[in-house]
């Protein structure tokens, strides 16, 4: 019988977490690309042994994570590490960092915006798969929404007009300081004493190994977790006892708003529920993303009737339009009479004020209801009780109105969307008009995509050479704007960028030369023959060369493919 010695095991490989010597850089869009190739993105598939990608996406997303909490510093939003409460980061101490402005800025809000997120992510981040991609480091985190925060409650601050950009020069010094904004950290559950870092079970899972062979470091439920935070539900909890209800953090006459993104809406709901006298009256309006909850899996009408009243949810859906009204509750405790406002879009409805998300608590704000009273929510109960429709069970109830997410098909990027979260600060902003009253409009429902809609025409028959050429124009057009994208001056970029531009050339020639043959076989869509047309050139004008007995024009000969057969001729 043979057995492998352990130190001759292969070693589990490490690999650096700086962007430029894992082979990359960021260019002027938050973008993460390649040194060598430009116009392309992270690669995760390095080499067909799964650890070694493991670990290199892992080197790649400490690199990820770090710059996205230097940037978020600079919008004044800090890691706040519970339960020691302290922006300073606790030295062998078990802690859970979550984000927020500091205790001495965030108790002076008016309005707060407390973000739940999903638990497989990371402090911060929505989409890794955005964030590595299209949307960038900005796009991909909460960093876009802090800006657009910030972008509608000042409209002064013109450098907030520019949200394709990411100078950190620019939002060192914004005058009112950094929104009321607290994000949660339900994925980053596990404490590591090693590296005294609280990491996502896929970060425990990237710890290196004593080799390429040996299994993960096992986990202890007690040593590695954090009193009081060790399940996600507990972690909201947690914020929502000891931060959102602690009076040195957050002010009792503050209006919170929140956010619950897939199972992190989930535990919030379920915290609300069990316990709605102690927590109701704290949360002013809720939004919600894919929470995939009934209303059978709850209990407390009063949560119900605020759902209905205070909260919308985005989900995917068949309608490919985003924000617009596919479901709402059958058993409605709305009140009769209420005000139709207009949906919430990316720009102020013309019959709202702007709100100052920045806004400091003031004397004349002070004792002011933020909530609907439970009495009212009791009151609207009784009267809406007995009014189900016959037949439907809560089990095909939405919890509150929803919206579609537009085109996507995956939850975690419904709050990556632009028009997704400027529509939830624009819900926001209608309940902050008048925070004690509010009540949600009756929506028009419209479940049906876009697509049923028009009329139904027969399929085209399409061309595949067409289809290449429409596709090869693609890349070209992706291939310039990350070429307009590369940092000028960067001498390790020099190389990439050169070659980038020789390709882009090469395909240009490619595809005049697929639309020529094209042209001829009558192929092309409607103006793009004259688009060929314009460049052709007069031929003629070479030397003369014997062909078939005459002298005919080198050049002409070269255009038919002839040219050969004249040089053979001429040498028989």
């Amino acid at each position: 019988m043979f057995r492998k010695v352990e130190k001759t095991l292969p070693e589990d490989p490490e690999y650096p977490t700086d962007l430029k010597e894992l082979g990359y850089f960021i260019n002027a869009t938050g973008q993460i690309r390649k040194i060598a190739h430009p116009d392309e993105d992270f690669q995760f598939h390095l080499t067909n042994d799964e650890r070694h990608n493991e670990l290199h996406r892992e080197a790649m997303q400490i690199f990820q994570r770090r710059e996205i909490q230097a940037r978020l510093a600079k919008l004044g939003i800090v890691p706040l590490y519970i339960p020691q409460l302290s922006t300073t980061k606790p030295i062998r101490q078990p802690h859970i960092p979550i984000l927020a402005p500091p205790a001495s800025m965030l108790k002076t809000r008016q309005r707060i915006i407390l973000v739940v997120n999903d638990s497989m992510q990371d402090l911060g981040i929505l989409a890794y798969r955005q964030l590595q991609r299209e949307l960038g480091l900005n796009g991909g985190s909460v960093i876009n929404f802090t800006k657009e925060i910030v972008k509608r409650s000042s409209p002064l601050l013109e450098c907030w007009s520019r949200d394709d950009t990411f100078d950190l020069g620019e939002f060192t010094n914004v005058p009112q300081g950094a929104p009321g904004l607290i994000v949660t950290n339900t994925g980053q559950r596990f404490y590591s004493h090693r590296h005294n870092q609280a990491v996502s079970m896929r970060s425990w899972s990237a710890m290196p190994r004593k080799s390429l062979c040996h299994e993960a470091h096992r986990m202890h439920q007690i040593e590695n977790t954090v009193e009081g935070n060790r399940e996600p539900q507990e972690h909201v909890k947690y914020v929502l006892d000891h931060v959102i209800t602690n009076r040195d953090f957050v002010s009792a006459d503050a209006e919170v708003y929140v956010i619950g993104i897939e199972d992190g809406g989930q535990y919030l709901l379920e915290i609300l529920d069990a316990d709605w006298d102690k927590y109701g009256h704290i949360i002013t309006a809720m939004a919600l993303i894919q929470t995939g909850c009934s209303p059978a899996q709850f209990s407390s009408p009063l949560l119900k009737s605020f759902l209905h009243r205070r909260a919308r949810e985005w989900r995917v859906s068949a309608q490919d339009q985003p924000n617009v009204c596919i479901e709402v509750p059958k058993t409605a405790h709305i009140q009769e009479g209420t005000a139709v406002l207009t949906a919430s879009t990316d720009e102020f409805a013309p019959r709202l004020s702007p709100i100052n998300w920045l806004q400091a608590i003031s004397s004349s704000s002070a004792g002011l209801p933020t909530s609907i009273s439970p009495e009212k929510l009791c009151i609207v109960d009784e009267l809406e009780s007995g009014k189900t429709t016959p037949g439907r069970h809560e089990d095909d109830e939405p919890l509150c109105p929803t919206f579609s997410a537009g085109e996507t098909t995956i939850p975690e990027c419904i709050f990556t969307d632009p028009a997704i979260y400027t529509s939830i600060l624009g819900f926001f902003e209608e309940v902050a008009q008048d925070p004690a009253k509010y009540s949600n409009p009756k929506f028009a429902v419209n479940a049906s995509p876009a697509s049923d809609n028009a009329e139904s025409e027969l399929p085209q028959e399409v061309d595949p050479q067409q289809i290449e050429i429409e596709d090869r124009k693609a890349q070209i057009l992706h291939m310039k704007e990350s070429l307009a994208h590369i940092p000028e001056g960067d001498e390790i970029l020099k190389k990439g960028k050169e070659d980038l531009e020789k390709r882009i050339m090469r395909m240009e020639e490619q595809v005049k030369e697929m639309m020529k043959v094209q042209l001829a076989k009558g192929g092309l869509k409607s103006g793009e023959g004259a688009e060929v047309r314009n460049e052709w050139k007069a031929v003629g004008g070479g030397p003369k060369v014997k062909f078939a007995g005459i002298m005919v024009d080198s050049d002409l000969l070269k255009g038919a493919g002839l040219f050969d057969s004249a040089e053979g001729e001429a040498k028989g």
